[in-house]
C-alpha cells in the first residue's frame, strides 16, 4: 500500500492511497473466510460451506465490506504515517472503479484540527461580581407565592353578580356545536382562568382562547379543536367546534395567614424557620445563576482571545444544524444568516478550545462515574442501559470538569456581595 499526503489549504489534506492486487485479494479472501464462520445455508455444515457458493449469495456484500476496509486501512496508514489529527469523516474525492482482487486507487479529503498552542490560564481574566445579598422583599414574594399556591379554593355566595376575576376557578354549562354538524351537545366545562382571560382546563394543556374579553358578561365562547384530556367530556374530546356557555359558579382562592400554623401545613415548624429555607434556596439559586453567568463569560473569553483556523466543513455543518434549529422552532422570525455565522464560528472555535484545554489539562469522565452518577438520578438504575443517555450524561460531566478546572485556574477579579 502506498499513501501519500499533499495540502490543500491550511486544514485541509489530499491522501492519495494505492493498493496493490496482492494486498486487494487478502482482503476478498479474509472477508470470505469470516463470512463462512457466521452464515448458515441449507444443506451445509457451519463453516464447511464452499467460496463459490458464498460468492452466489453474497458477492455484493463482500464487495461492499471489502472496500470500506481498503478505505479504512488507507487512512490509518496516513494517520500513522504524516502524524495528522483528524477534525472530521474523511471524504472520497475521487477513486477508479472498485473489483474485487484488482488494485485500487483513490483519494481522500480530509479536514485537521486546528493547531492551538494555550497561553497560560492565568492570563485569561474574567471579571465577575457575585451578589448573594437576599432581601424581605424576595423572601416575601416568594412566601407569597407559597401562599397562593397553598391556597383552597373556596365558593364565592352569589357569584352569578360578581364579575370573574384572574385565578377563578370557574364552572361553564352550555354546548357545544361540532363543525359540519346542526345539533349541540350540552356539556360542562371546568376551568382556571388567567390574566388574558383563558381557561387551563387541565396543567399539561394548552389554555382555551376565547373569541373576546368575558370576566364581565360571563359568556364564555371557544371555536377550534377540543382539548384531549380527562377533564373534558368524553364525547367532544378532539373534537373541532364551537362552544358557548354561561358561568355557574365561581370559586376564588382563600389566602391564608402566613403565621406559624400556616407553616406547619407546608411541612415547616415555625414562619422563621420557613423564611430562613427560602433565603437559603435563594442563596443557592443566586450562586448557580452566578456561576453560569462565570461560565458563560469564560467562553466568550477564551474564544475572543484565540485566533486559529476553523475547518470550513465542520463549520458549514453547524451552520446547516442551526438552520434546521430555527426551522423546527417555527418561530416565522426571519432568519438572520450572518447571526448564523457567526454562531457557527463561535461554537466550533470553543469545540476545539474545549477539547484542547481537556487534553491539556488530561480532564476524562470513566464509565464508573457516569454510572454512578445515574444510579443517582434513577431509582432502579434502569437508565443505565440506554446507551445514548450514557453518552449525554457523560458529555454532562465532561463539561462540569472542564469549567471546574477553568474556573480554578483562571484570573477572577471578584467583587463578592455576601449573603446577610
Amino acid at each position: 500500500m502506498k499513501v501519500e499526503l499533499s495540502k490543500s489549504s491550511d486544514l485541509t489534506r489530499q491522501i492519495e492511497v494505492e493498493i496493490e492486487a496482492e494486498e486487494s485479494l487478502e482482503e476478498v479472501q479474509k472477508a470470505y473466510d469470516e463470512l463462512k464462520k457466521r452464515v448458515k445455508l441449507p444443506g451445509f455444515r457451519p463453516g464447511k460451506i464452499p467460496r463459490n457458493v458464498l460468492e452466489m449469495y453474497y458477492s455484493k456484500d463482500v464487495k461492499t465490506n471489502v472496500k470500506e476496509r481498503l478505505l479504512s486501512r488507507g487512512l490509518e496508514k496516513a494517520i500513522k504515517s504524516y502524524d495528522i489529527d483528524l477534525a472530521s469523516r474523511p471524504k472520497i474525492s475521487n477513486h477508479e472503479g472498485f473489483e474485487l482482487g484488482e488494485p485500487y486507487k483513490f483519494k481522500l479529503e480530509v479536514e485537521l484540527k486546528p493547531k492551538i498552542d494555550l497561553k497560560p490560564l492565568s492570563e485569561i481574566v474574567i471579571e465577575d461580581k457575585e451578589d448573594l445579598t437576599v432581601t424581605e422583599d424576595e423572601i416575601a414574594s416568594v412566601m407569597d407565592y407559597i401562599r397562593h399556591a397553598n391556597a383552597p379554593f373556596v365558593p364565592i355566595e352569589g357569584s352569578y353578580a360578581i364579575p370573574v376575576q384572574n385565578g377563578d376557578q370557574v364552572c361553564i354549562k352550555g354546548h357545544f356545536l361540532e363543525d359540519d354538524k346542526d345539533q349541540p351537545i350540552d356539556v360542562v366545562i371546568e376551568g382556571i382562568t388567567d390574566q388574558a382571560g383563558r381557561l387551563t382546563i387541565d396543567k399539561d394543556t394548552p389554555p382555551l382562547v376565547p373569541e373576546k374579553n368575558w370576566f364581565e358578561g360571563k359568556i364564555f365562547k371557544f371555536s377550534g379543536v377540543m382539548p384531549l384530556c380527562e377533564a373534558i367530556p368524553q364525547k367532544i374530546r378532539g373534537t373541532k367546534g364551537t362552544f358557548e356557555g354561561n358561568i355557574t359558579d365561581i370559586k376564588r382562592k382563600e389566602l391564608p395567614d402566613i403565621d406559624d400554623e400556616f407553616a406547619k401545613d407546608i411541612g415547616m415548624k415555625s414562619v422563621e424557620l420557613l423564611k430562613d429555607r427560602i433565603k437559603e434556596d435563594l442563596v443557592k439559586e443566586k450562586r448557580l445563576k452566578s456561576r453560569n453567568e462565570l461560565k458563560r463569560k469564560v467562553t466568550e473569553t477564551f474564544v475572543e482571545t484565540y485566533d486559529f483556523p476553523l475547518p470550513k466543513g465542520i463549520v458549514e455543518e453547524n451552520i446547516r444544524f442551526l438552520r434546521n434549529q430555527h426551522s423546527a422552532s417555527k418561530s416565522g422570525e426571519h432568519l438572520d444568516e450572518e447571526w448564523i455565522m457567526n454562531k457557527a464560528k463561535f461554537n466550533v472555535k470553543w469545540y476545539f478550545l474545549a477539547d484542547a484545554i481537556l487534553k491539556f489539562a488530561g480532564i476524562e469522565v470513566r464509565d464508573s462515574e457516569v454510572r454512578r452518577h445515574i444510579s443517582n438520578i434513577s431509582a432502579k438504575g434502569a437508565l443505565g442501559k440506554d446507551e445514548r443517555l450514557f453518552e449525554d450524561i457523560r458529555s454532562i460531566l465532561l463539561e462540569n470538569k472542564l469549567y471546574d478546572f477553568l474556573l480554578k485556574n483562571v484570573t477572577i477579579y471578584k467583587d463578592s456581595i455576601e449573603s446577610s
